[in-house]
Formats: C-alpha cells, structure tokens, sequence
C-alpha cells in the first residue's frame, strides 16, 4: 500500500443494505475507514448487523482489517476479523468481473448473494483503497 488516491484523514464511507430471509430481515451496514495511527495507513472494516427475527431483535458488530493480497485474476483481498472475538478468523476474497466473485468463508461458498467480506472488498476496490 503506498498510496491512496483519497485523502487520509479518516476516510469513512458507510454502506448499507438489507437482505429478507425466511426468519426475517438483516440490516447491515459497513463502515470503511483509513486508519494511520501506527504509522503506515491500514483499511479497518467495521460491520453492524440487526436481524429482526419473529420473536426478537439481535444485533451484531464485528471490526476487519483488510488487505490486498496477490491475485492470478481479478483483485485478492485478505480480510481478517480483529479484536478480541477475532480468534484468528479470517478469509481470502476474490473480486473478478470474468469469472464472478468468491469468498473462504462458509456463507460465500455455499450461499447465493454476497456475503459481508465480499461487500467489504467491493467497497474498498471501488473506492481506491485496495
């Protein structure tokens, strides 16, 4: 990472959407930042999740530091989930328009529609960031 084509005095751009299932519907919205507190910048990830079930409300926030990582196509991103919860959590994403994106984790192997790590990677693509 030596340079963003944005400036690097808290970057913070918000995302959000909301997804129906069968047990109800998920708001989630994704807070990318630029972080430079240690030194060299790094892209940080915060993730908010309310799930409105039938009989409650549940809701969720996880933070990710994001990568680039090599690619033999389109754009690898690493992303890996910090803090305490973290437990060494973390996942390969691959952003290709030719050949689709995919994501290591269990809901962008098995599920249809992006999963939170592949819209984080979308996002910071998007906006220069990786």
């Amino acid at each position: 990472m030596d340079s963003f084509p944005v400036p690097l005095d808290s970057v913070k751009v918000e995302q959000h959407t909301i997804r129906h299932i069968k047990a109800g519907a998920i708001e989630r919205t994704i807070i990318l930042s630029v972080e430079t507190d240690f030194g060299d910048p790094w892209i940080c990830a915060v993730v908010f999740e309310k799930k409105h079930l039938k009989t409650k409300t549940v809701c969720t926030s996880d933070a990710y530091i994001l990568s680039r990582i090599p690619a033999d196509f389109g754009v690898g991103v690493h992303i890996e989930k910090a803090g305490r919860t973290g437990n060494g959590e973390a996942y390969d994403v691959n952003i290709s328009d030719a050949l689709g994106n995919q994501c290591s984790c269990p809901a962008g192997a098995y599920y249809r529609g992006p999963c939170r790590h592949m819209q984080m990677a979308q996002e910071a693509i998007r906006l220069g960031l990786i």
